[in-house]
């Protein structure tokens, strides 16, 4: 059955609004649809929001909903909101992902996904038409003219000023009352964290619980911490294998020898050629800054197993092959991206806008990364539009929604002290760390436990480690990246 919801959205009935803020007239209809690889009964629809909050009567961004319909009898009256992670993920896009991940927790409750403006069927700020070869990312993530380009090319079709975080929350509390839910639960991973910090900063009297997992609040400052994070995560990495006979014994001397194969590259960067899947035969130059972003990306999660592996091969055969292969794919995903513009305006707007050059120095000093990739967010910063967010925006919100904050030890983006911060200023928190454990905690037995305990008492319980039986297990053979 169509379900037509037509709702009239008066600033005067927004909590916490922003001062002077308007909002128009949003209609939403809910049509039955069918996802691929979701079993269960979803809908979709479009709800049109205002690009400028400030102008109701200018352009429209069409914001594409998916609601994942509860699969047991007892359905529960909130729902949760799944907010993803990037910046740039569509949520609705991985509708399959949320059905299977979260079965238990669908079976009570509704899930609602929306593509956040800027991303997947939500207006997305896309400039894979006016990029480069894959080549030219080589040197750098954001290469000058890519960039400019990409503004010139998104300017006739959005403000891209107007794709904040702030504005985002404000469109999700349009979702609800749409929708006509009155208390939801918000459920953040990695940037998803953010917009739900926001979203309970303004409308946090609609939230009954909230789920953070991967915290990253403002004081990220993307990517100024990077390096350190993801040194703190390799030295964890080289350690284990040290601490390992078979390791220890197979791959010595690991960081010693990764350091010198740096300070060679440093010096002759490599052209490696390696087969891409979408741009074929291409040719990537490994120096520091790709073969060191080809790293952090191992390090998020079981890809790190390999890295003893591969530093042996690369140091000790000057086979660079695996990195460069991993660096033509992550790398150069501004090329691929379909919501470049959308990620630019957040790292620009709520995180590089905070960094000073002596913060830069004490952040980045003796890391396998170094300042290159603050450098490069500065370069592509500095010809990106951008707008000036009211200063409480980079302030941590104070709150007493019983909110569940998860943390892998070694996570090289969000690491445990991120979720700290915010525990401090959350009255009914609690923080749950995976020992061992990298990007994202919420898939590990324990974190799983404490997701249903939360969604089920509304209480966030008690502070706990959760200990990942085994630690990690590394390869000693094989091709990872073919």
């Amino acid at each position: 059955m169509t379900a037509r919801l037509t709702l009239m959205l008066l600033a005067a009935a927004a909590p916490l609004g922003v001062p002077g803020e308007v909002v128009g007239t949003a209609e939403v209809t809910m049509v039955p649809c069918t996802l691929e690889r979701v079993s269960s009964e979803a809908s979709c629809g479009v709800l049109l929001v205002p690009e400028d909050r400030s102008n109701p009567n200018g352009r429209t961004i069409p914001l594409r909903l998916v609601v994942l319909k509860a699969t047991g009898s007892a359905v529960r009256a909130d729902p949760i909101f799944g907010l993803a992670g990037g910046p740039g993920t569509g949520a609705a896009r991985w509708a399959w992902v949320y059905a299977q991940e979260w079965d238990f927790a669908l079976r009570s409750r509704d899930i609602v996904l929306v593509d956040q403006r800027g991303t997947g069927a939500s207006g997305p700020l896309s400039c894979t038409e006016v990029a480069p070869e894959i080549s030219a990312f080589s040197a750098t993530l954001f290469p000058v003219d890519f960039i400019e380009a990409c503004r010139e090319h998104l300017a006739p079709q959005a403000d891209v000023r107007h794709y904040t975080s702030v504005d985002a929350a404000a469109d999700l509390d349009d979702v609800r009352r749409a929708l006509g839910y009155g208390a939801i639960n918000v459920w953040g991973e990695s940037y998803g964290t953010r917009l739900a910090l926001e979203y309970i900063r303004r409308f946090g009297v609609h939230v009954r619980t909230a789920v953070l997992d991967g915290v990253a609040p403002t004081s990220l400052k993307m990517p100024l911490y990077f390096a350190r994070d993801s040194q703190n995560a390799l030295d964890h990495v080289l350690a284990a294998c040290e601490a390992q006979e078979t390791c220890r014994t197979k791959f010595p001397d690991l960081g010693s020898r990764f350091s010198e194969l740096l300070a060679r590259l440093d010096q002759a960067p490599r052209v490696v050629r390696v087969e891409d899947e979408e741009a074929g035969q291409t040719a990537v130059t490994m120096g520091r800054a790709a073969i060191g972003y080809a790293v952090r990306g191992m390090l998020y999660g079981s890809n790190r197993e390999w890295l003893p592996l591969l530093i042996h091969r690369a140091t000790r055969d000057g086979d660079l092959s695996a990195f460069a292969s991993y660096f033509s794919r992550r790398g150069s995903w501004p090329a691929r991206d379909e919501a470049l513009g959308m990620y630019l305006t957040i790292v620009c707007s709520e995180d590089m806008v905070q960094v000073d050059a002596s913060e830069k120095r004490r952040a980045t000093q003796g890391t396998f990364l170094g300042d290159t990739l603050v450098r490069q967010f500065e370069a592509a910063c500095d010809r990106w539009p951008t707008r000036a967010l009211d200063p409480g925006y980079f302030e941590l919100p104070q709150s007493d929604v019983p909110t569940l904050l998860l943390a892998g030890e070694f996570d090289p983006v969000t690491p445990p002290a991120h979720a700290r911060e915010v525990r401090r200023r959350f009255s009914r928190s609690a923080l749950i760390v995976a020992k061992n454990a990298g990007h994202s905690a919420g898939s590990t037995p324990c974190g799983r436990q404490r997701i249903e305990n939360i969604l089920e008492t509304g209480s966030a319980g008690a502070d706990q480690e959760c200990v990942l039986e085994g630690g990690l297990t590394f390869h000693y053979d094989g091709a990872p990246f073919r």
